[in-house]
């Protein structure tokens, strides 16, 4: 369902029925990253978040970098940390870029110090991946990886294109 399509209607209207607006009118990832927070009491210009606990100043740069990321399944992470797995596949097009630096998130509020930077981005059909695809999957085989995707998504179409991010372990935060 098209999320415009979700009205409600405003009391402030001359029509008798009111006007329909829909929440896409008032929200977006846009408008939740420049909505005003307080400063940091030791910057001027920057706003304090909470991470993993501790609280840190953040340009407006940086606040608006940390919307792009890719969100992790918790049981991946401890892969990524020992850098098993050092590419994902997904469905839809992930937001980054390559030589981006992002944040490992666990949640969708939550992340953890550590970093990942993504050294390609590619389009793949799942039937080319290779043994050695699947190992930078932190898959052991190519058939495991195969009943790994089958459960995630219901079945693996060979035929299917998937974009390909492949990626360093690059730090803390």
């Amino acid at each position: 369902m098209n999320p415009r399509h979700l009205g409600f209607r405003s009391k402030n209207s001359s029509s008798p029925h009111g006007s329909v607006k829909s929440f896409m009118d008032f929200w977006s990832p846009t408008s939740y990253l420049s909505r005003p927070r307080p400063p940091c009491k030791s910057h001027t210009g920057f706003h304090l978040i909470s991470v993993a606990g501790t609280t840190q100043c953040l340009t407006p740069a940086q606040l608006k970098a940390r919307a792009l990321t890719l969100l992790w399944k918790k049981e991946y992470i401890g892969k990524i940390l020992s850098g098993e797995k050092t590419a994902t596949r997904r469905r839809t097009r992930p937001t980054v870029r390559v030589g981006g630096s992002y944040l490992i998130r666990d949640g969708f509020f939550t992340h953890l110090d550590e970093r990942i930077t993504v050294d390609r981005l590619y389009v793949q059909r799942l039937g080319e991946m290779t043994e050695g695809d699947a190992r930078r999957e932190g898959a052991q085989s190519r058939e495991s990886f195969i009943r790994e995707w089958a459960g995630l998504y219901g079945r693996f179409d060979p035929g299917e294109s998937v974009w390909v991010v492949e990626f360093r372990l690059s730090g803390a935060l």
